[in-house]
C-alpha cells in the first residue's frame, strides 16, 4: 500500500459457501458454538499493508441475501434455510482495490459480519465486546501510525454519499424483497392449483367409476326381473289361495 492510503486493500478471491439459515441470537450460538460456518456466506480475501485479511458476510434467519456491490449478480443467496449447493469460488482479476469506508455491498436487513486479518503486534481495538459499533467508525488502530484527518478523507467516502448510498441499498433491498415475495406467492399458487387440480381429477374418476358400477348394477337388476316368468307368478298366488282356509262365516 502507497503512503497516504492508510486502510486500503485489495480483493483477489470470493467464496460464496451455501448453507443453513440459523438465526444467531447469542443465546442460539451458545447451544450451536460453530453456528457461523454452518451458515451460508460470502468471504472476501485479499491483502492489506500489513498482510492478509478477510471479510465474511453471514446470513441468518430472515436476513439471508447477501449482495457484493462490485459482483453484481454473479453470487445468488438466500434460496432456502437449507442449500445443498456447492460453493462458488470466483477469481478477482484484475484485484478489486478498496478504501478506507468505501461501500463493500450489504445485507437485506443485518447479519453478522467476521473480520480475519494480519497486524503488527502493536494493533490495539478501539472497541470491547459488545460494544455498539458504529458506521464510519475505526476498529482499531497501531500507536505511533499518524491517521488521515476527517477533512482528508476522500469526497466519495464523506458522510453524506454513505448516507445516499445506504438509502440506495435499502431501496435495493426493498425491492429484492419485494420481488422474492411476489415470486414466493406465485410458486404457491401455482403448487395450490397444481393439487387442486390433481384432486379435482382424482374426483372425477371416482364419480365416474361409481356411475359406472350403478349402471351395471342397475342393468343386472332389471335383466333378472326381466327373465322372472309371470306364470311363476300365478302359480304362486295359486298356492297361496289355495293353501288357505277360510275363515268362519265366510263362503270360499
Amino acid at each position: 500500500t502507497q503512503s497516504g492510503h492508510y486502510g486500503r486493500g485489495s480483493v483477489d478471491k470470493v467464496i460464496h459457501f451455501p448453507g443453513t439459515l440459523m438465526s444467531v441470537n447469542p443465546s442460539v450460538c451458545r447451544i450451536v458454538p460453530n453456528i457461523l460456518t454452518l451458515n451460508e456466506r460470502v468471504l472476501m480475501s485479499g491483502s492489506w499493508e500489513h498482510g492478509y485479511f478477510s471479510y465474511t458476510a453471514v446470513g441468518a434467519t430472515n436476513v439471508g441475501s447477501i449482495r457484493i456491490n462490485f459482483l453484481k449478480d454473479k453470487i445468488k443467496t438466500n434460496k432456502g434455510f437449507l442449500s445443498f449447493e456447492k460453493d462458488t469460488e470466483i477469481e478477482i482479476e484484475p484485484k478489486k482495490e478498496m478504501g478506507r469506508g468505501e461501500m463493500v455491498g450489504g445485507f437485506n436487513f443485518g447479519s453478522t459480519i467476521v473480520l480475519m486479518f494480519e497486524a503488527p503486534k502493536s494493533f490495539e481495538f478501539n472497541f470491547k465486546a459488545e460494544q455498539v459499533i458504529r458506521l464510519g467508525s475505526a476498529l482499531g488502530h497501531v500507536p505511533g501510525t499518524e491517521y488521515p484527518a476527517e477533512e482528508e478523507e476522500p469526497e466519495e467516502t464523506n458522510c453524506d454519499q454513505i448516507a445516499f448510498q445506504i438509502i440506495d441499498e435499502l431501496k435495493e433491498s426493498i425491492n429484492e424483497v419485494v420481488h422474492e415475495t411476489q415470486e414466493t406467492v406465485n410458486e404457491v399458487v401455482l403448487e395450490t392449483q397444481d393439487t387442486f387440480n390433481e384432486v379435482f381429477n382424482d374426483t372425477q374418476d371416482t364419480f365416474n367409476e361409481v356411475v359406472h358400477e350403478t349402471e351395471e348394477l342397475f342393468q343386472e337388476v332389471t335383466h333378472a326381473i326381466c327373465k322372472f316368468d309371470q306364470t311363476d307368478i300365478m302359480k304362486s298366488s295359486d298356492v297361496i289361495i289355495t293353501g288357505s282356509k277360510p275363515a268362519k262365516g265366510v263362503e270360499s
